[in-house]
């Protein structure tokens, strides 16, 4: 049966948490991309341990014939490269990287600080922050590992976006408008 826990504070990335979206098996699933800081030592350990004992409890299920230190686990070095070998963005360096997806059937839970459902989808975003409730389960496919489940997510605080925005008084300015008159409403 898999583990759940709750992470401490991860900046979030890759955030889809309110609209399924298609993974590249073709299926809809929510997700999130967390971002936990090296300096977060009882954070990792955390995660680890939880790693450590899914995979202790399927050593004869569905990990047999696997060793435990070859078990591939879904934390990742964000200072290193991709599983495909390019390097993580520079918003990963730091930290470890990790995802947690669930199906469509089943939207993770999404609250603020006081718990309380979050409606305005404008407030979670990537680069703000917050803590993520995981469910940690073994998977026996194509390879044996490892995964993290999304069960919710909630928002402790704001932060730098990532990737792509637009100010448009940075990249405008006002236009003269011909005075017109309030009766003909024609210029003047």
């Amino acid at each position: 049966m898999a583990q759940q826990i709750t992470t401490t504070e991860v900046r979030l990335s890759y955030v889809n948490v309110f609209v399924a979206r298609e993974d590249q098996s073709g299926r809809l699933k929510y997700g999130v991309t967390c971002l936990l800081p090296k300096t977060d030592v009882n954070g990792y350990n955390m995660l680890m341990q939880a790693i450590q004992a899914e995979a202790q409890a399927e050593a004869n299920g569905k990990l047999k014939g696997v060793s435990i230190q070859h078990v591939k686990h879904p934390i990742h070095d964000g200072d290193g490269v991709t599983q495909n070998g390019t390097p993580f963005g520079d918003e990963c360096k730091g930290h470890w990287v990790f995802t947690a997806s669930c199906s469509e059937d089943r939207p993770p839970s999404v609250v603020d600080q006081r718990v309380q459902p979050i409606q305005d989808r404008s407030q979670v975003y990537s680069g703000c922050y917050g803590h993520v409730a995981l469910s940690i389960y073994v998977y026996d496919n194509q390879s044996k590992g490892i995964g993290f489940g999304l069960n919710g997510l909630q928002k402790t605080r704001d932060g730098e976006a990532l990737g792509f925005s637009f100010n448009a008084q940075d990249a405008f300015t006002a236009v003269a408008m011909p005075a017109v008159d309030p009766i003909t409403g024609q210029p003047v």
